[in-house]
């Protein structure tokens, strides 16, 4: 589909309605509701028009505080119509984390829930710019008045789009300020990926506050005029019965989701409308990737990005050629290189801090210039993410920068000892960690949890990863032959009193908080 021409994320809305095709087919399913497109349009439209009566408009910025429903997607829409900033945010943070980010982001306004308005009743005291709150019920039916709610179209492609905060493992969340000519950008690279077209539907049960579930599963479908299927949460109960009712040709996932699937199979599953699946966000095993494959008869679609990035940087494609553990091909107009400690290329196969340039790569961090210049250096955006590039293009991960464990002068990547720890059927799920004080430099520290059922089969890693050899033979160069030498080992599967898990991150890769 020919994405090209649109300078305004306001503007999709109003021309797909405006398309004798698409205008009464459905855009979005959510329980009993069904909005088709000219309804979408019509009720982003009105939300425009309140939002205007507000005297908000360009330059404003309006936070957006609300579970998956379709109320948050006709506001979505409503506030870029205006050319206002979209301000999403977590609605199970606590108060004072959500009246630190509209603080951060000077926001005008804020739309949210009866409930939590009340929990928010101190942000006005606190948010200088807060002029105005706006309480909606998140699930009761869109207001979608007949005939067009005449309203020009604010924004314009260098105007700012959203302010997404990073969750990140340490420091105060960063605003990240996208513009629209990179959502425009990156929703258009991963069109042209995947195929998508009007007959395709998505299965969306990602948070809507997520970038993933922003860019990918509501702009992403409704740009390409594809069907949105709206749920709540992820609900493993109800999730094939969706499959079934509804049939969509793809949804996206994280990787623990996907073990939850697998790990709930009953072989009943109706999986015959995909096309394929979708994973990004924490890295996927190689054995879990052939289960889910092997099951549900569809390539599974592994991909890289990050928010400074919009969302999306690498993906496999849906079709043809593949490697076992890679993320995928630089999308078009992009450009992704591995750099050394001074900034300069890597040789094929050589690890090192992955970087992008593309017309999807953020304007900067609000409000943090030093920050932004540190990303952003040499015409670079720095992910803070280690990697490496076959002679094929094709990019694996390997860890971030900051969790590398050394070890007498040796760098060891946490995740292949998460690869040798899952290759044993005993271990359900890890978490890794660094601790300080050895004389050797940080020791690592596995702790494995067993799966159900296995508690007696359950031993420690220390036992497990010196035996591990040749345990996993995958096609990328850090899995082949993986032994885990002794500077590897460090003092494996000794407890931790705690392990915490941080809000946006893989539960398999959680931090342990240890006591010495």
């Amino acid at each position: 589909m020919d994405l090209a021409g649109q300078t305004s994320l306001g503007e999709i809305l109003p021309i797909q309605a405006s398309r004798a095709d698409l205008a009464g087919k459905p855009a979005l399913y959510f329980d009993d509701q069904i909005y088709t497109y000219a309804e979408l349009e019509a009720a982003s439209a009105h939300v425009a028009a309140q939002l205007r009566a507000r005297t908000l408009g360009e330059d404003d910025a309006v936070g957006l505080i609300l579970p998956n429903a379709p109320a948050l997607i006709a506001y979505l829409f409503g506030i870029l119509r205006i050319g206002a900033t979209v301000v999403p945010s977590n609605p199970n943070l606590t108060p004072h984390e959500l009246s630190l980010l509209i603080q951060e982001s000077a926001a005008r306004a804020i739309v949210t829930t009866m409930g939590l308005e009340q929990r928010l009743e101190s942000t006005h005291a606190d948010s200088p710019a807060l002029q105005h709150v706006i309480t909606v019920g998140s699930s009761q039916p869109l207001d979608c008045p007949a005939g067009r709610v005449g309203a020009s179209i604010g924004g314009n492609a260098e105007q700012m789009a959203f302010v997404i905060f990073t969750s990140g493992t340490t420091g105060r969340p960063k605003g990240v300020m996208l513009t629209h000519r990179n959502v425009l950008a990156n929703t258009a690279q991963v069109a042209e990926r995947t195929g998508l077209t009007p007959a395709d539907r998505v299965l969306h049960v990602m948070p809507l506050f997520h970038v993933n579930g922003l860019m990918n599963n509501t702009i992403l479908p409704l740009r390409a005029g594809a069907s949105i299927v709206l749920r709540p949460r992820f609900d493993l109960g109800e999730f094939w019965g969706v499959v079934k009712s509804l049939r969509p040709t793809y949804f996206t996932a994280v990787p623990t989701v996907f073990s939850r699937l697998m790990d709930a199979w009953d072989g009943r599953a109706k999986t015959s409308s995909l096309r394929f699946v979708r994973t990004g966000a924490a890295p996927m095993t190689l054995p879990l990737q052939g289960t889910v494959e092997e099951r549900l008869g569809v390539p599974v679609v592994l991909s890289y990005g990050l928010s400074e990035a919009t969302c999306t940087c690498t993906m496999n494609p849906v079709g043809g050629s593949r490697r076992a553990g890679a993320v995928g091909l630089a999308l078009v107009d992009e450009v992704v290189s591995v750099l050394d400690s001074d900034d300069q290329p890597l040789s094929v196969g050589e690890v090192g801090e992955i970087a992008v340039q593309g017309p999807n790569v953020m304007a900067g961090y609000l409000n943090a210039p030093q920050a932004t210049g540190q990303a952003l250096r040499r015409g670079w955006l720095h992910t803070g993410d280690m990697g490496y590039l076959d002679a094929n293009g094709f990019l694996f991960l390997t860890d971030r920068k900051k969790d590398l464990i050394i070890r007498g002068g040796e760098n060891i990547s946490p995740r292949e000892v998460e690869e040798v720890l899952l290759a044993f059927p005993a271990v359900g799920r890890r978490g890794r960690g660094r601790c300080g004080g050895s004389r050797v430099g940080r020791r690592g520290r596995r702790v494995p949890s067993p799966h159900n059922g296995q508690g007696d089969r359950r031993r420690r890693a220390a036992e497990l990863l010196p035996r591990s050899a040749g345990a996993i033979q995958g096609t990328a160069p850090h899995q082949r032959g993986l032994r885990p030498s002794s500077h590897q080992c460090g003092q494996s599967g000794q407890s931790a009193p705690a392990l915490a898990r941080h809000a946006g991150s893989d539960p398999l890769r959680c931090v342990l908080e240890v006591q010495e």
